[in-house]
């Protein structure tokens, strides 16, 4: 049991519950592992979202923006809830809201529905609700997708 109460192996169900994106914007399905330094999540591209409808007409191509958008979730959202809910109770994590800040993003392959991804995140820095991670997107065949660097902070809202 952690110090706030939650049972240790429910924990990753509690922190993607706790991140503010709810379909049909989460991209992330699951969280596979988490601790301090690294964050590992999943999610599926099943080809019914709603972006595909006009992109890339009978050829749909996930759009950049929301492999970036997946990213930021999975590697560095999730990793600040984590890091913030550490030791404390996870409703009070829940008023603040992580902002992207900065993000330097290189696409090194299409992702292309159904497709399976992994999202794995380093933290860089943390400190004073300011985290910087180095993300990675992988395929199911552990192939490189896409490399970004990106900046947020926490945010209080009312």
């Amino acid at each position: 049991m952690l110090s706030n109460g939650i049972v240790a192996s429910t924990f990753p169900d509690v922190l993607l519950a706790s991140i503010p994106q709810t379909a049909p914007f989460r991209f992330v399905d699951r969280v596979i592992e988490i601790d301090e330094h690294r964050v590992k999540a999943a999610y599926r591209f099943r080809g019914d979202e709603f972006f595909y409808a006009g992109h890339f007409r009978d050829d749909p191509i996930t759009p950049g923006v929301i492999l970036l958008e997946a990213m930021a979730q999975g590697g560095v959202v999730l990793h600040a809830a984590y890091l913030s809910a550490k030791g404390s109770d996870l409703p009070a994590t829940g008023a603040l809201r992580t902002m992207l800040t900065n993000a330097e993003f290189e696409i090194h392959r299409p992702v292309v529905p159904p497709q399976s991804v992994t999202i794995c995140g380093e933290l860089l820095t943390w400190r004073a609700r300011r985290i910087r991670s180095k993300v990675q997107m992988f395929d199911e065949k552990n192939e490189l997708l896409a490399t970004a660097t990106i900046a947020a902070m926490g945010v209080q809202i009312a």
